[in-house]
């Protein structure tokens, strides 16, 4: 199934709602690993979102721009607390985003049904 499938909307109209997992690889990890046990999650009608936090070595945002993320020091009980802490906002984030995906776009509405995220 893709955009360019003209019966796309009528397949996901009959589909079930689908559970997302938000995929945290974590610390100094980058969203792009496991991507295999993601992919398997994808085919039991997951939709599985690999995101990259605070301390991710580098992302590459979609405009281009690159961004190193933040070395932390877990060892110690505040450099626990703020590798949880950093964590909580970009999940938050990502969150809100498919929020506003499922309300803009129709197909994702069809997909998430409103009821899963």
């Amino acid at each position: 199934m893709g955009y360019e499938d003209p019966d796309v909307p009528d397949r996901l109209s009959a589909l079930p709602a689908c559970p997302i997992v938000l995929y945290d690889p974590g610390t100094g990890g980058h969203r792009r690993e496991n991507t295999g046990k993601a992919e398997d999650l994808a085919s039991w009608g997951y939709v599985v979102v690999g995101l990259d936090t605070i301390d991710t070595a580098v992302s590459v945002l979609p405009n281009g721009a690159v961004v190193y993320g933040q070395t932390l020091n877990e060892v110690t009980a505040a450099g626990l607390e703020a590798a949880i802490g950093g964590r909580l906002p970009d999940l938050q984030f990502v969150l809100d985003e498919l929020q506003s995906l499922n309300a803009a776009d129709p197909l994702l509405a069809e997909i998430f049904k409103g009821e899963t995220i």
